[in-house]
């Protein structure tokens, strides 16, 4: 574990104290709607108060080798819960594997089967990249956006956009269930209209699955999300190091994409890690 504890996020004393009596002492990336209720109703405010109070737990969760700038992300869901997401960057790899802290919490929250988004919270205004990743999803203009002491409306932030219905997509961007019974499975949740590759990788401590991840496309190609860094993600959001991790699994169908050379670069810089491919992935190399 990478021990996150309440002690070490610069929370108000107020909130801290409500924290660990309501919660514990454990940072959490996920709050469910209770512990919401419960938080809001010790501290007398809102749910946008409450984000925006959570910002520095959330930006913990950053992995910022790079750059050193930590970013905080939380969306609010129809149901009041609440899915952090923070920037995480792979030293020795390219720059495009980044994962902004916006798409980490869009991940989050739709890799755990949340209602419809309603509200993003971020502590930095959201880059061009970031503005087109969540035009793929299918709520995103009744989505309300707040940084920098304002809330805007999605629209206010991309004016003019392109997304999927210029494209004739068929398929949502939606949230899935928790369950999956196998990789293959897990992998048939990728959202890739545009390429067919439908990606599942499983990160293991020992025999312990601790995250995992599925692929998501974007109109515009280049927003599109690396399975890879969503695992990566998924893990630190779950209070875990890379360095926890002992094996990848890894199921992948034959597609126009292929994600295996981008594994085996990450996979030759950390050696502990054992690479598990299933029957059905493919590397046309």
């Amino acid at each position: 574990m990478t021990n996150c504890t309440i002690d070490t996020v610069e929370l108000t004393p107020t909130l801290k104290q409500a924290w660990l009596k309501i919660i514990g002492n454990s940072c959490l990336s996920r709050i469910n709607t209770h512990q919401v209720l419960a938080l809001k109703s010790a501290l007398q405010i809102d749910e946008l108060e409450l984000a925006q109070q959570l910002l520095p737990m959330a930006s913990s969760f950053a992995i910022t080798p790079i750059s050193g700038f930590q970013v905080g992300a939380i969306l609010i869901d129809a149901k009041g819960q609440m899915f952090m997401g923070a920037n995480y960057e792979m030293r020795q790899l390219s720059l495009s594997v980044t994962l902004h802290a916006e798409q980490a919490a869009f991940f989050n929250a739709l890799n755990h089967d949340c209602a419809p988004l309603t509200q993003l919270v971020v502590n930095a205004a959201p880059c061009g990249h970031c503005r087109q990743f969540i035009r793929e999803y299918p709520n995103c203009f009744n989505l309300n956006i707040f940084f920098n002491g304002q809330n805007y409306t999605f629209e206010q932030l991309l004016p003019h956009s392109f997304g999927p219905d210029d494209l004739n997509v068929g398929v949502s961007l939606n949230a899935q269930n928790e369950a999956f019974r196998d990789i293959q499975e897990l992998a048939n949740k990728s959202y890739s209209p545009y390429s067919g590759c439908k990606i599942g990788l499983i990160a293991y401590q020992g025999e312990v699955a601790i995250a995992n991840s599925w692929y998501i496309e974007n109109a515009a190609f280049n927003p599109s999300a690396s399975p890879l860094s969503l695992l990566l993600s998924q893990v630190a959001l779950s209070d875990y190091s890379f360095e926890n991790v002992t094996a990848i699994q890894l199921w992948m169908n034959q597609s126009t994409i292929n994600f295996k050379k981008e594994i085996d670069n990450f996979l030759s810089l950390h050696p502990q890690i054992h690479l598990i491919e299933t029957s059905h992935s493919t590397d046309p190399r």
